[in-house]
């Protein structure tokens, strides 16, 4: 999801294209808690890939990782969006152990966080931070068994609204 607003000082010209709400990837969606508005700067989307949760209900996760998000990055709500996606149990290896339900200590829940290339560093160490609390709170996953990677787009790099978006 690629948005305009007004958040850390950068801005696009008046004459970029407006940006639609967008799921990127093809994840397979549990939630998304948003409806993009137009606005000057991108925001990030965040895709979580995870095993099954024993005994837990995750439908509602997503709305919580969005609204702790939101709150911990003071982005207003409405711009932010989460996919969340549990793969079948058994379809996750690590060290060469598959596992049928997401453990506490190893096989870490994998975010990724998809962000325009002109956030400086410090504001990218925030979003990762703000992303692995808001995964933490709502599985209840500790902080140390979750893997965050960021991806960052170039202008010119991205497709929506039918045509290539550049800021």
């Amino acid at each position: 999801r690629w948005l305009r607003t007004t958040w850390s000082g950068v801005r696009i010209p008046p004459d970029a294209p407006t940006l639609k709400t967008r799921l990127l990837g093809g994840f397979l969606l549990s939630g998304l808690c948003t409806s993009l508005q137009q606005a000057s700067v991108f925001m990030p989307i965040i895709k979580v890939t995870s095993l099954p949760f024993e005994n837990q209900d995750s439908a509602a996760w997503p709305v919580q990782v969005c609204e702790h998000f939101a709150r911990s990055t003071e982005i207003p709500l409405k711009h932010v969006s989460v996919a969340w996606q549990l793969l079948p149990g058994g379809h996750y290896a690590y060290a060469g152990v598959k596992a049928q339900y997401q453990p506490q200590d190893s096989h870490p829940i994998i975010a990724e966080i998809m962000l325009p290339d002109f956030y400086a560093l410090d504001r990218v160490e925030k979003i990762i931070n703000a992303a692995v609390e808001a995964i933490s709170f709502a599985s209840r996953m500790p902080k140390t068994n979750i893997f965050v990677q960021v991806n960052r787009a170039r202008s010119g790099a991205v497709y929506d609204e039918g045509r290539i978006v550049r800021w």
